[in-house]
């Protein structure tokens, strides 16, 4: 076929409809995925990002993954501008559409693409009140008062305590919850890691309480919101044996966020569910400073934690610390007692080495031949105004087999 016939061709096709060579991409990329064991949410993401990337790219007149010139990438980039897409979100497409290139082996367009970089912009959290907060509790208070109201105060009760997303909360069980040590534990679908939140009396009462209720319904006995609690009729049927994530997010925004209002009659913030884990991330940590504490709530890395909240919460003792430090007040250092001074400087095979162990944040000291150095002390390299290694080691320990060594352990950088 003539490049001008085909061209012709290519140009009376729907650019409402992914291609077949587009679909092809995107089909072998959720292969490669599957094969190299990424979450569904994964296979789910080039799916969808997939297809809006093709349909962008056939807006343009590009039909096949091997035709994206550095032109056409960039008239792409300008689509994603013009619909307002930015920061991770971009970058989100941009790594999907990577991922076609890749299993369709367009290494020119693949090149285009990984030349790009997103300018990093610290992201803008958005949290919810501590009144805020109180008045939402107040609403869940209310609902959970009623029998017919129950289910709506049962899913605000575990987005305020436990924080899930929304896609987890939607696919809860009743075999996560330890009713008896007041326990809610469950693996996150996005990374896998284990989420678990206490659950405090009060709302696990109405927790059990939603539970007497729903295990009458078709699957209540297995999920805390199975499908059949909802109407049947109408809408897109699946077979889906749980809510929609729709549903619920239409429950807390609806029920229980806009039914909220502070003391003075003003509306809490209308954020989307996923804020209650930024809320209480932002709570324990202006509360305890505690990263693991999120941890073990959130189920997030603990770098995604610093990244996200680092520079956004200041404990009163951190406050304190730096106003302190920019008014010129006199700081008292934390955090390291003793003498700093042998780690950096013994650090020859003749006095001894250290080493930081990775694992247990431990200073050790191998196994020392010090008999030479006893007899006869060099302190070469060593500060003047530091004593030599065995005066150092006549401070701060007793002798232990001078004969021939001597083995010593810390607690701690620092801490001798």
């Amino acid at each position: 076929m003539r490049p001008d016939k085909k061209n012709k061709i290519d140009d009376e096709r729907n650019p409402m409809v992914v291609s077949p060579e587009w679909q092809a991409a995107i089909d072998e990329a959720i292969e490669q995925a599957k094969a190299t064991g990424k979450t569904k949410g994964h296979h789910d993401n080039i799916k969808s990002y997939g297809k809006h990337n093709a349909l962008e790219f056939q807006s343009i007149g590009v039909w096949v993954p091997h035709n994206v010139t550095r032109d056409a990438y960039i008239a792409w980039h300008g689509i994603l501008e013009s619909k307002k897409f930015k920061g991770d979100y971009r970058t989100k497409r941009n790594d999907v559409l990577k991922l076609l290139f890749k299993a369709v082996g367009a290494e020119e367009a693949l090149g285009i693409a990984c030349q790009w970089k997103n300018k990093f912009r610290a992201r803008q959290i958005k949290f919810w009140t501590a009144q805020e907060v109180e008045a939402m509790m107040r609403v869940i208070r209310e609902l959970a008062s009623k029998p017919e109201t129950l289910v709506y105060a049962a899913a605000g009760i575990l987005a305020n305590r436990s924080s899930p997303r929304v896609s987890d909360l939607v696919a809860l069980k009743w075999d996560n919850f330890r009713f008896g040590e007041g326990i809610l534990t469950f693996r996150a679908r996005k990374n896998g890691k284990r989420c678990t939140a206490p659950i405090d009396s009060e709302f696990l009462s109405i927790i059990r309480a939603w539970y007497e209720q729903v295990k009458t319904f078709e699957g209540g006995s297995t999920w805390v919101f199975p499908k059949s609690i909802v109407a049947t009729h109408g809408g897109r049927k699946n077979d889906s044996t749980i809510i929609s994530e729709k549903t619920i997010r239409k429950w807390l925004n609806e029920k229980i966020r806009d039914s909220a209002s502070l003391p003075d009659g003003s509306p809490v913030q209308k954020l989307s569910p996923h804020h209650w884990r930024h809320t209480n991330a932002i709570r324990i940590l202006l509360k305890t400073g505690n990263y693991y504490y999120v941890k073990g709530l959130l189920g997030d890395e603990i770098r995604t934690l610093e990244r996200h909240y680092t520079t956004f919460v200041y404990t009163p003792a951190s406050r304190k610390k730096i106003s302190d430090c920019l008014a010129g007040r006199p700081v008292k250092k934390g955090g390291q007692r003793g003498d700093l001074w042998p780690q950096k400087q013994i650090v020859n095979l003749a006095q001894g080495e250290f080493r930081l162990t990775s694992k247990k944040n431990n200073l050790c000291a191998q196994t020392y031949e010090v008999e030479n150095f006893i007899g006869n002390p060099d302190t070469e390299g060593l500060s003047d105004d530091k004593p030599s290694f065995y005066d150092w080691q006549l401070r701060h320990h007793s002798a232990n087999g001078l004969d021939g060594g001597f083995t010593a352990r810390f607690s701690g950088p620092g801490e001798i």
